[in-house]
């Protein structure tokens, strides 16, 4: 670590076999090794510098560590593009470049392995996210300028079609002003605000409102925020000092009387479109209500996958609990399990969902792709097809297909779909238990809407494979019981 007038620069070496990933959300890039990056965060990423919606100045290596500078200036990231000599041959590094900061607090997280160590790095920053399990459902956003009673229309769409749906998200008209927010109801389009939420609620949707931080003028908080903003507008906003308590106090007790929680896992970003996607894909067609000829057969391809994200839902709440409480990210690059698969490195297009499921998406145009199943066993989800591993196939899912892998030895409890969680809700679960042998798995089990769970009201339900029978046992203080375990089925 140097300072000097200019700033400060951290050299950190690099091996020649290492590989390095992370800055937070980079869609344009993967194995970072060899390039420049500069976190920053901007909604219009340009040529990969490192400008995205989430970035962070964490990486981590597959040598089984990662480094956080702790620092909000701009920071340059040079990794593995500069080089020294030294008394023997050149090394790499990777350069971190402060300027203007006059010392620097660097935290290195230990493994021994990439897992563990993003593990020390989550739980450090206070663990992960568990979101209320209804948030685990399908949402979906309508037509921006959509009134209450398209709303409503299309809200009684999915109920009377049996197609899974938790939230629907208004777009910015639900406001009177968007770009800055007054965050007030935009009574030509939303005659009876409280009547919608009643309605909507009454159907189990919750409402998702489209808004960001920077205050309208015309507002109601933008006189209480005047003085607890920064210096700067956006959108002629105040964009408010939430480093300030009485400032997030003003805009959380406004927040209060509003339905604004969306959490980015299954979504319809369909605010341009009169209808669902799956009805008439081509956007002008769609807004002229010419639907597909096609159209039925797709709604029931669309119904049968998304009742698929249903019967997981418990299985992916309980990965996000392992995301609260242990650190491990529910949704992962194969190379943080399989950090010494060189194969592995360069492969962005896969991912572990929680520790037995492997997603091999397709993407658009795409009706095969080949896939790379690490070491080990594993069966295909839909057909139960066995897969040595360490070898790469071609698969060919039909329309109502997701391709998915099961690692051998996992326990996948699998739930009856529901059309939307309810509180109070029980889930019919069935555990599918892949390969020979005895083994175990679990579940995470609280009320799963409030926070509860803070104060030590869950329970860790401990699912056992054990002489040809399935065991059950819970561990915790949760008096309810948001799982029933129905059966148990081999998968060999």
């Amino acid at each position: 670590i140097t300072v000097n007038d200019r700033g400060t620069v951290v050299e950190i070496p690099l091996s020649d076999s290492e590989h390095i990933y992370g800055f937070g959300l980079q869609m344009g890039s993967f194995d970072q090794r060899g390039l420049k990056k500069r976190p920053i965060v901007n909604d219009n990423p340009l040529n990969d510098l490192g400008y995205t919606h989430g970035p962070t100045t964490f990486y981590v290596s597959t040598k089984g560590y990662g480094v956080l500078i702790n620092t909000a200036r701009y920071t340059t990231f040079y990794c593995g593009t500069t080089r020294k000599s030294g008394d023997g041959a050149a090394t790499e590094y990777v350069t971190v470049d402060i300027p203007g900061a006059k010392g620097i607090d660097l935290y290195v997280f230990d493994g021994p392995d990439m897992k563990t160590a993003v593990q020390r790095y989550n739980l450090f920053s206070g663990g992960g996210a568990l979101p209320a399990i209804w948030g685990l459902g399908v949402k979906y956003r309508v037509k921006a300028d959509f009134s209450q009673s398209q709303v409503d229309t299309m809200a009684a769409y999915f109920r009377h079609n049996h197609i899974p749906c938790d939230v629907l998200g208004l777009e910015p008209k639900w406001q009177t002003a968007a770009y800055s927010c007054s965050y007030v109801w935009n009574t030509k389009l939303f005659p009876t605000p409280n009547g919608l939420i009643d309605s909507m609620g009454a159907m189990g949707f919750h409402l998702n409102l489209w808004e960001h931080a920077f205050t309208s003028p015309q507002s109601p908080l933008y006189a209480p925020l005047k003085n607890k903003a920064g210096d700067y507008l956006v959108w002629n906003g105040l964009v408010p000092d939430f480093a300030d308590p009485a400032a997030r106090k003003i805009f959380a007790d406004y927040r209060r009387s509003q339905t604004a929680v969306l959490s980015a896992q299954t979504l319809f970003n369909s605010w341009y479109l009169q209808h669902p996607p799956w009805l008439q894909i081509n956007i002008g067609k769609n807004n002229r209500n010419e639907l597909m000829d096609s159209a039925a057969i797709v709604e029931a391809a669309i119904r049968q996958l998304l009742q698929l994200r249903m019967s997981l839902v418990p299985y992916l709440y309980s990965a996000f609990a392992d995301y609260h409480f242990k650190g491990v990210p529910p949704f992962r690059a194969l190379v943080m399990d399989w950090p010494s698969d060189v194969n592995t490195f360069g492969i962005s297009d896969e991912y572990m969902i929680g520790s037995g499921l492997l997603a091999a998406p397709l993407t658009a145009g795409e009706t095969s792709r080949s896939v790379y199943l690490p070491a080990g066993v594993w069966y295909d989800f839909n057909t139960n097809e066995k897969f040595v591993g360490g070898k790469t196939y071609r698969i060919h899912p039909s329309l109502s297909q997701i391709p998915l892998f099961v690692r051998a030895g996992t326990i996948l409890p699998l739930a009856k779909p529901v059309e939307y969680i309810p509180s109070g809700v029980t889930f019919d679960v069935t555990c599918y238990v892949y390969g020979d042998g005895d083994t175990k798995g679990g579940l995470f089990e609280d009320d799963g809407y409030t926070f509860n769970y803070e104060k030590g009201e869950y329970d860790w339900v401990e699912l056992a494979w054990k002489d040809h029978r399935g065991v059950v046992m819970r561990k915790g203080n949760f008096k309810g019981a948001l799982y029933k375990i129905s059966g148990w089925k081999v998968i060999q």
